[in-house]
C-alpha cells in the first residue's frame, strides 16, 4: 500500500483515519517484507515467488477483515483512536518496542463490550481425537479493556479478577510427584480459577477420579441434550489465542514462518502451549489449567514405546499406524527445534529463558501429545477448551450413535456442549467420542472395554501378474502402492500393470494397497439379529407353503449364514470383487457376487498374524508384556496382559475371531 491507499472491500468503502491509515501500511509492509523474507529461504520452504505473492494477498485480505471488525465497534476504535493519539506523529520506523506496545491495543481490547480481531492463521487436519463439527466463528477478543496487565503478567478479559477465595498458584506447590494434596490443591486452584471466567453455563467441576487421575462431575442434574457447559472463546488456547499472545508476537516473523508450516494450526497452537506451559509457567494466565495437563510418564502414549512395547503390536495394522505417527513426531521435532534450519533463530529468540536458551525435546514430545490428544475441533481448527478436556470417555447407555460435538454459539463467543445423556447431581460426566480403539490407543493410550464403533483395520494389496521378480516389482510399484512391493499380493487373475491400474481407477482407488476397518461388533450383531429373523420358524414354514405350492416335491434348505455383504462396507465389497476379478457391473449390467469367500479369506489372513491363546508362542507374548514399561494409571492402564497395547490385541483378536465365526455356516 502506497500512501493515501483507500481499500475496498466487497460493496463496502472504508475511509482510514490518518493514524489507522499508518497503522495498516505498517502491517501490510510487514507481511510483504517477511514474504520475501520467505522468498529468500525458498530452498527450505519450498516458497515460489507466487507463493510468496499469495501470502501478501492473503495479509492484506487480513487487515480488511480488521478494518472492518474494527470499525464496526465504535467502542474499540474509540479506544484505539485514544491510544494513537499519543504516537500519532511518530515516524513510519519507530523502534519495534513501541510499535510492539502499539500493536498491543489491536489484540487485548475485546473480552466484555469488544469485538474480536479477526487474524486467520489458518486450519489443519490431523487426528480426530475428541471430535465434534461446529459452525463457522472465531474466537471473542482476550485481554483487558483499558485495564492494563495485572502485576503477574497475565492477559485477562475485561472485568475479570481473582474471586477473595482463590488462593493463586503461589498457594498451592506441588510436592512429591504422587502427592494426593498437592493433586487435590491443584485441581480446586483450578476450579476456582473457572469460576473467576464465569462461563455463561457451567453445570460440571473438576474431581479427582480414582484409576482416571481427573475427570469431571456434574454439580446439578443434567437433562439429556441439555447445555451443560458454555466456555467463552476467551479462556480458550487456540490458534487465534497463539497470534495475540505476546510471545509468538514478540519474536518477527515467527507468526509469518508457522503460516507456511505444513500445519499452520497445529504448530501455531504447539509454539504457544510451549510458551505459556514452560516459558512462563505460573505467570501465565492459563497456569491452573496447563499445570492439571497429564505429564508423559503419568500416560505413557504409543508415541513413547521402545522396542518392546511396539513387539506386542506385531502382526497389526496398529503396530505399523503407530510406527508411522513416531515418525510424524519425529519430523515435527526437526521443524521445530532450534537447530532445525527453518526456525533456527525465531525458536530460540522465543525460548531464549530456558535452560540452554532452547526448548527440550521432552517438552516438545509433552506438548504433542497433549495437543493430539485433548484437543477439541469445531469450524476445522484444534482447541484447548478448560473443562470440557477434562471430561473421560465412555460409551453411552443408550444411543451409541450419538458422540460429542462442541460447536460455537450464535455470536461465535462461548463452545456450547450438549449432554449426551442424563447425569445426576454428583455424577462423573462422560462423553462418547465415536472412535474405534486403535485411535483411542494410538492418540490418548487407552483401549474402551465396551465399544460399539470398534472395529479392526486390516490391510490388503494386489500386485499385477508377477513375470520375473525384478520385473514384476516394478509393475507392482507402477500399479501405485504405499507399501512394499515385495509384501503385496500377485493377482491370481493374471491381470497386468495397465489393465489393473484401469480397473483401479475405475473402481474408485488411488493405489494396490488398501486399509479396511473390519468386525464391528455392532454391524455383527445387527447382521445376525436380522438372519434370525428371517430364518424364524414363522418365515421357514411360509416359505415352504409357497414353495410346495408351485412344486409339491421341493425341498427347502434354510441357509443360517451371514453373507459379506451384511457386513462389510460398500468399498470393501468393491475391493474384493475388484481382487476376485468380478465385474460388478453398472447400472442395469450390475452383476451380485457373493464375496463371503474372498472375505473369509482375508479375515483368516489377518487372524494368523495375532498372538493365538492356544499356540506355544502367547506364552512369549505374555513375557513380553510383562516385561514391557508399564502403562500409567490412566483407563486401560497397567502391566502384563492389562498392558493397553496387549488389551487391544487381545480385543482385536476376539473381534475377527467373531466376524470369522459368523460367517461360517451356523
Amino acid at each position: 500500500p502506497k500512501p493515501g491507499w483507500l481499500p475496498s472491500y466487497g460493496e463496502a468503502n472504508i475511509f482510514i483515519e490518518p493514524m489507522m491509515q499508518r497503522k495498516v501500511e505498517r502491517a501490510a509492509a510487514s507481511v510483504e517484507t517477511s514474504a520475501r523474507n520467505a522468498l529468500n529461504d525458498g530452498d527450505r520452504l519450498a516458497i515460489s515467488y507466487r507463493d510468496a505473492q499469495a501470502e501478501v494477498f492473503h495479509g492484506v485480505s487480513n487487515l480488511l477483515q480488521r478494518i472492518i471488525y474494527l470499525h464496526e465497534t465504535k467502542e474499540m476504535y474509540s479506544t484505539l483512536y485514544e491510544e494513537d493519539e499519543e504516537d500519532d506523529d511518530l515516524p513510519p520506523d519507530t523502534d519495534e518496542e513501541e510499535e510492539e506496545e502499539e500493536d498491543d491495543s489491536d489484540y487485548q481490547t475485546g473480552g466484555r463490550g469488544g469485538a474480536s480481531v479477526k487474524v486467520e492463521v489458518g486450519s489443519g487436519g490431523g487426528p480426530v481425537t475428541k471430535a465434534g463439527m461446529g459452525s463457522a466463528g472465531g474466537a471473542g477478543g482476550a485481554g483487558g479493556a483499558g485495564g492494563g496487565n495485572p502485576s503477574d503478567g497475565a492477559v485477562r478479559p475485561a472485568g475479570w479478577s481473582f474471586p477473595s477465595t482463590f488462593r493463586g498458584a503461589e498457594a498451592c506447590q506441588f510436592g512429591a510427584k504422587n502427592s494426593t494434596d498437592s493433586f487435590d490443591c491443584a485441581v480446586h486452584v483450578f476450579n476456582e480459577w473457572v469460576a473467576s471466567h464465569q462461563f455463561p453455563v457451567q453445570k460440571i467441576e473438576a474431581q479427582p477420579v480414582p484409576g482416571m487421575r481427573v475427570g469431571a462431575v456434574a454439580t446439578s442434574a443434567i437433562k439429556a441434550e441439555e447445555l451443560y457447559l458454555s466456555v467463552p472463546t476467551s479462556a480458550v488456547m487456540d490458534a487465534a489465542s497463539a497470534v495475540r499472545s505476546s510471545g509468538l508476537r514478540s519474536v518477527p516473523g515467527l507468526v509469518d514462518k508457522i503460516r507456511m508450516s505444513p500445519d499452520p494450526d497445529f504448530f501455531a497452537l504447539l509454539f504457544h502451549l510451549l510458551y505459556e506451559a514452560k516459558v512462563l509457567g505460573p505467570k501465565s494466565r492459563w497456569w491452573p489449567y496447563l499445570r492439571l495437563l497429564p505429564e508423559l510418564h503419568e500416560i505413557r502414549p504409543p508415541f513413547e514405546y521402545g522396542e518392546l512395547e511396539m513387539s506386542l503390536l506385531e502382526g497389526s495394522h496398529v503396530h505399523k499406524s503407530v510406527a508411522a505417527y513416531k515418525q510424524t513426531v519425529d519430523r515435527h521435532w526437526g521443524f521445530v527445534s532450534a537447530e532445525a534450519r527453518a526456525l533456527k533463530h525465531e525458536a530460540r529468540e522465543l525460548f531464549r529463558s530456558l535452560p540452554g536458551g532452547q526448548v527440550d525435546e521432552a517438552a516438545f514430545r509433552w506438548a504433542h501429545y497433549v495437543l493430539d490428544s485433548r484437543a477439541i475441533w469445531w469450524s476445522g481448527a484444534r482447541h484447548l477448551v478448560p473443562l470440557l478436556d477434562l471430561i473421560n470417555c465412555k460409551e453411552g447407555p443408550t444411543n451409541p450413535d450419538r458422540v460429542h460435538a462442541t460447536r460455537l454459539d450464535a455470536a461465535g463467543l462461548n463452545a456450547d456442549t450438549l449432554a449426551p445423556w442424563a447425569f445426576k447431581e454428583g455424577e462423573q460426566v462422560f462423553e462418547n467420542y465415536g472412535q474405534p480403539n486403535s485411535v483411542y490407543f494410538q492418540y490418548h493410550g487407552f483401549v474402551l472395554p465396551e465399544n460399539s464403533h470398534d472395529c479392526v483395520n486390516v490391510e490388503s494389496s494386489i500386485s499385477p501378474a508377477l513375470k520375473g521378480s525384478a520385473k514384476g516389482k516394478g509393475s507392482g510399484a507402477e500399479a501405485g502402492d504405499a507399501g512394499e512391493a515385495g509384501d503385496r499380493e500377485e493377482d491370481p487373475a493374471g491381470r497386468d500393470a495397465n489393465t489393473l491400474r484401469r480397473q483401479l481407477r475405475e473402481m474408485g482407488f488411488s493405489s494396490g494397497t488398501q486399509t479396511f476397518c473390519v468386525g464391528n461388533r455392532r454391524t455383527l450383531q445387527e447382521a445376525q439379529r436380522s438372519l434370525r429373523a428371517k430364518t424364524s420358524p414363522a418365515r421357514v414354514l411360509a416359505a415352504s407353503l409357497a414353495a410346495r405350492a408351485v412344486a409339491p416335491e421341493a425341498q427347502i434348505d434354510v441357509e443360517y449364514k451371514v453373507h459379506a455383504d451384511d457386513v462389510a462396507e460398500p468399498r470393501l465389497l468393491k475391493w474384493l470383487a475388484l481382487k476376485a476379478n468380478k465385474p460388478l457391473g453398472h447400472g442395469a449390467q450390475a452383476v451380485q457376487h457373493d464375496l463371503t469367500p474372498e472375505l473369509r479369506e482375508m479375515v483368516e489372513q489377518a487372524l494368523d498374524k495375532y498372538p493365538d491363546p492356544d499356540s506355544w508362542e502367547y506364552a512369549d507374548f505374555e513375557d513380553r508384556a510383562l516385561r514391557a514399561v508399564g502403562a500409567g494409571a490412566g483407563v486401560g492402564g497397567g502391566r502384563g496382559l492389562s498392558h493397553p497395547a496387549a488389551v487391544l490385541m487381545v480385543s482385536q483378536r476376539e473381534l475377527l475371531e467373531n466376524l470369522l465365526d459368523s460367517l461360517d455356516d451356523n
